[in-house]
């Protein structure tokens, strides 16, 4: 219990850590470390996440997320989820607790 098939092992990096919904435009996240959203994000929007301190990467993160909504939009939503603060600055954000 708790290993992984030899399937598992096989999916790309990306597929373990997220699931796409292709005809619905959606990332779905569940009980996601917020470094793990951040990563999946920041390549989609070509931006540079720069956390306040480690422990904030550690923040689990569930959601559905519409990958085609303006950037900004996606920065709100996350910021709904507690206490966690994101400023963007250029290509770059800044995740702080609030």
């Amino acid at each position: 219990m708790g290993e992984k098939s030899e399937e598992e092992c096989r999916k790309p990096f990306l597929y373990r850590y997220f699931r796409r919904i292709p005809e619905e435009g959606k990332f779905v996240f569940r009980k996601r470390s917020l470094e793990e959203v951040m990563h999946i994000i920041s390549r989609w929007y070509n931006v540079e996440a720069v956390f306040q301190n480690e422990s904030l990467k550690k923040v689990s993160f569930s959601g559905n997320l519409k990958r085609y909504d303006d950037f900004e939009h996606i920065v709100s939503m996350l910021e709904m989820t507690g206490g966690i603060r994101f400023k963007v600055e250029g290509r770059k954000i800044f995740i702080t607790e609030k």
